[in-house]
């Protein structure tokens, strides 16, 4: 079994309260990583009774996590459960760099984050797959918004590096917005794939608000339409529009979307929206033939549609 090795987790004082509203960090001693508080999500563990506790204990051990002495002379089910329990404690609010890709720890963060407790898991973690790090960008981000409420708990997942290259479209156009362009219409599905195979049945569709029609430089027009992977937006890297079109008072773009904030992931580290120095495309139109592109200096640029650049999008497990 792969090492996991977890890493400092600092709190940093200035953004200890960033992420989600009411969090409260409430930490347990000794193990600290929870299944959650519906007794229903860990089923499973109960059920295969003691033998699945011994597993996890055991592979806890190898992962080298810390477990008091208490905890491993009890090795029942209920006692797997009831010792990790935490609430809601801090995962937005704290900065982890922890890798977790193991199928034991897998398995409990998965119950984890379909109870919405988040148990040990923290902005900035991730699991390496196939040569790739995918990083916890935040947590229930998009929860309870599109036209069909969005009522499942979620974890961002922004991949560190980019997943392939492609064109915004053929030609220097931003005609049918982002929503119809030719990099959502197909380009993106090579990295669907790759996607699904690191995270086989676990990648949440949902409902998305996408610029689907420009006029004069300007989005004009929008609608929902589901979503499974998509390339960010100006608000999720950067916290605000840089390059896209504003109002002046006379002419309104149509900027509207779920995706709205910052995700915390780059409030912690603002490095890591550019990384290796790659740039990638945005979502955004910003004129009747570009798009916005995070440049690999850190700037941020718009581009015409044909240019071939990295592809470095987001989507929601759950």
């Amino acid at each position: 079994m792969p090492t996991v090795t977890r890493r400092k987790r600092d709190a940093n004082a200035q953004l200890r309260n960033f992420g989600k509203a009411g969090c409260a960090e409430r930490r347990t001693s000794g193990l600290g990583l929870g299944v959650g508080c519906n007794s229903s999500l860990y089923t499973t563990l109960l059920d295969n009774g003691s033998a699945i506790a011994q597993s996890v204990i055991t592979s806890f051990g190898q992962l080298g996590l810390e477990a008091s002495s208490t905890y491993q002379a009890d090795l029942s089910p209920s006692s797997l459960v009831s010792f990790g329990l935490e609430l809601i404690g801090g995962a937005c609010s704290t900065f982890g760099e922890q890798d977790i890709a193991t199928s034991v720890v897998t398995l409990l963060l998965s119950i984890a984050i379909a109870a919405g407790t988040f148990d040990d898991m923290y902005v900035g973690d991730y699991w390496t797959i196939n040569g790739v790090n995918w990083r916890v960008g935040g947590f229930d981000y998009l929860y309870r918004t599109g036209d069909v409420n969005l009522t499942k708990h979620h974890a961002v997942i922004v991949p560190d590096t980019s997943l392939g290259t492609g064109q915004m479209n053929a030609t220097n156009t931003t005609e049918g917005g982002y929503a119809g362009s030719l990099m959502r219409t197909s380009g993106l599905d090579a990295a669907k794939a790759t996607i699904e195979a690191a995270f086989p049945g676990h990648v949440l569709s949902h409902r998305e608000y996408l610029t689907n029609a420009v006029l004069n430089s300007r989005p004009s027009g929008g609608a929902w339409f589901d979503s499974t992977v998509e390339l960010m937006n100006e608000n999720m890297v950067y916290g605000s529009g840089i390059l896209r079109p504003v109002s002046d008072g006379v002419n309104v773009p149509n900027n509207s979307t779920t995706c709205r904030t910052l995700l915390p992931l780059f409030a912690f580290k603002p490095d890591l929206i550019y990384n290796v120095r790659a740039t990638h495309w945005l979502r955004d139109v910003v004129s009747d033939a570009s798009f916005a592109f995070v440049g690999g200096g850190g700037n941020a640029g718009t581009i015409n549609a044909s240019i071939v650049f990295p592809i470095r999008p987001y989507f929601l497990i759950g």
